[in-house]
């Protein structure tokens, strides 16, 4: 019997976790409103980052900004110069699947109105201490490497 209330613990623990879906998707509303905002200036030291992304992809991207990278030439987490007002609020994420160390969600920002400022990204998660984390983006064809 205590086995099976054990069980039945964990189940429903585990049923409320958020999903990597879930996950990403918050995460991209978050950042695109948050970076149209004129006094919401999102840096990568920034504190409410840790929430979403990995703290070892954090100090990959103060690195890279630090030392002026010539590798990141956009925003790393949208690929973009300019972030639509539109795209809060169109967000469209795939269901996750398994890659190595993880699992990967491919990301649409943008509606089709507004086709020029449509981007589609592949995020990448790993699960820390019960909590999806972003570990990497890379667009399709294309990737900022980070050092």
């Amino acid at each position: 019997m205590r086995i099976f209330i054990l069980i039945c613990s964990l189940l429903m623990l585990s049923a409320c976790a958020r999903s990597p879906e879930k996950q990403t998707a918050e995460f991209y509303q978050w950042y695109t409103s948050a970076i149209n905002e004129p006094n919401g200036k999102i840096f990568f030291a920034s504190p409410e980052l840790n929430r979403w992304v990995d703290s070892s992809t954090m100090d990959r991207l103060k690195k890279a900004y630090e030392n002026d990278d010539e590798n990141i030439y956009a925003d790393y987490f949208t690929y973009s110069q300019d972030v639509s007002s539109q795209w809060p609020g169109n967000i469209i994420v795939s269901p996750s699947y398994h890659v190595p160390g993880g699992v990967a969600v491919n990301v649409m920002l943008g509606s089709w109105d507004e086709p020029s400022m449509m981007g589609f990204l592949t995020v990448y998660l790993v699960q820390r201490d019960g909590e999806w984390k972003i570990t990497r983006v890379r667009m399709p064809k294309m990737e900022q490497y980070l050092p």
